[in-house]
């Protein structure tokens, strides 16, 4: 179902979804993408989109403070390549098993 924010409701209910998710990551850096998704099956929305939203808000948020790191200098290229290897590596075997796993229900 798309949502419409046209309706007052569902779009006061996604802002204030927005706003915790986001007061919630700032003040203690967890949490964010359990509140967007349960603010986006509140209003209805399918689950594999809500989770896929809340997955690339989570790699954007990662990738951002990455780069920042970088700019910084306090990471260094090897162990960005080391840690981008071994995320890779269990992104892919998570990936595997979610998949076999929700293709059985």
């Amino acid at each position: 179902m798309e949502v419409d924010l046209s309706v007052q409701k569902y779009f006061v209910t996604l802002c204030i979804g927005g706003t915790l998710a986001g007061f919630t990551t700032g003040v203690i850096a967890a949490g964010c993408g359990h509140i967007l998704i349960l603010t986006m099956l509140s209003l209805h929305v399918n689950p594999k989109v809500a989770s896929a939203t809340s997955g690339y808000q989570v790699m954007f948020i990662g990738a951002s403070s990455t780069i920042q790191a970088v700019i910084q200098g306090s990471l260094t290229a090897q162990p960005l390549l080391f840690f981008l290897f071994l995320s890779l590596i269990g992104s892919l075997i998570l990936s595997i098993v979610a998949y076999r796993l929700f293709d059985k229900m």
